[in-house]
């Protein structure tokens, strides 16, 4: 087999394999959000809480999308709360109808513990093995038995080492990585 069929075989594999294909369910509840629950957030509350008027700080133009409220669940747990005990909208406003309230909170409410049910841990930085850990890598991978004391920057000292990528002083390790290269 060329390399060019290999890569059109992988190619093929890899664009119909179905857990790559977008989940037609968040699709479907963005696809509602936009319909049902935002045009109630921005008809009612969108004239005192927007860029132009940020009545309690809070500018709900930014929410256009679930994933913005789920971000922002502490503000939106308060906006459902404000809208269960009647303070919002105010008495100069057109009071939400009991439809709509309902609507907001069910809604607003699954949008959030779906939300939590999925916890997203956020950017983990990627790691930075030790030598010992790179060397029996390369030997488990390849079965090539390295030196990787000589040919790496050496370990930080105290017993561990720095695995956090960003805690890593690159400066310090440059004329060593250049030495070694």
């Amino acid at each position: 087999m060329t390399f060019q069929a290999f890569f059109l075989f992988c190619l093929t594999a890899i664009v119909s394999f179905p857990s790559f294909a977008a989940d037609p369910r968040q699709e479907t509840e963005q696809e509602h959000y936009a319909r049902v629950v935002r045009p109630i957030l921005y008809g009612n509350c969108g004239s005192c809480h927007t860029a132009g008027d940020l009545q309690g700080g809070i500018n709900l133009s930014y929410f256009d999308y679930i994933g913005g409220i789920t971000y922002n669940g502490k503000l939106f747990r308060i906006v459902i709360k404000s809208i269960e005990n009647g303070s919002m909208s105010p008495h100069s406003e057109r009071p939400l109808s009991e439809s709509e309230k309902d609507t907001l909170i069910i809604y607003l409410e699954k949008y959030l513990d779906d939300a939590l049910a999925n916890p997203n841990p956020g950017i983990i930085p990627p790691r930075r093995l030790s030598n010992r850990e790179y060397r029996y890598s390369v030997y488990d991978l390849l079965g090539v038995k390295l030196d990787t004391d000589s040919l790496l920057p050496a370990d930080a000292s105290g017993g561990s080492y720095m695995s956090c990528i960003a805690c890593i002083n690159h400066k310090a390790i440059q004329p060593q990585l250049e030495h070694s290269i």
